[in-house]
């Protein structure tokens, strides 16, 4: 609500069903398995992932939408990926050219040489929570949130294959490191999606 505030000529796109739980927003556009026209003629793609019903609830815990934006060839989403750090370098860091930092006149940081990303120590927390996702999470998404067979399968399998078709060569997660590079990143997905 509070980007609709600050913003308020934006065009307001929802993820499905979030018109009807947040009343208060002027919607533009619900967004489903493919990208209105607004988004599209953009060179926008997305595809809606609608697949996991939680099992101890019922409910799903998070379907979204991811987009790919076709220029950049930049693939961007919430939480059908992520890219925890697991040490002080970047993930995929000098894999197939990845690792390099795009300048930002706006943000002071220390670049190593070659400009590489500078190093950061990552918490314990965060090497925990990386744990929690990778090793936890994710088969437990996998095996029983989407589950081995029927329709909510098949529309994970739909929604990955749309993804692995995609030009991609940069993968900009909203948690964790960014990963570049066409291989790298492909590699990355399928090795994510278990392809």
């Amino acid at each position: 609500k509070q980007w609709s505030e600050i913003y308020p000529n934006a065009s307001m796109y929802a993820c499905p069903g979030l018109p009807k739980k947040l009343l208060d927003i002027s919607w533009k556009f619900e967004l489903g398995h493919q990208p209105p026209s607004s988004l599209s003629n953009n060179g926008i793609d997305c595809v809606y992932f609608d697949c996991e019903i939680n099992p101890f609830t019922g409910q799903p815990f998070f379907n979204e939408v991811a987009f790919y934006h076709k220029k950049s060839k930049t693939f961007m989403m919430a939480d059908i990926f992520w890219n925890y750090p697991k040490d002080k370098f970047p993930n995929y860091c000098d894999s197939n050219g990845t690792g390099l930092q795009h300048i930002c006149s706006k943000v002071q940081t220390s670049i190593l040489p070659e400009g590489k990303l500078p190093l950061v120590p990552v918490p314990l927390g965060t090497k925990l929570w990386k744990f929690g996702m990778d090793k936890i999470y994710w088969p437990f998404y996998q095996w029983f949130m989407v589950g081995r067979g029927g329709e909510r399968r098949q529309r994970y399998n739909a929604a990955v294959e749309k993804v692995l078709s995609w030009d991609i060569e940069v993968i900009c997660p909203c948690h964790g490191d960014v990963i570049k590079g066409k291989d790298s990143c492909m590699e990355v997905l399928k090795n994510h999606f278990n392809r």
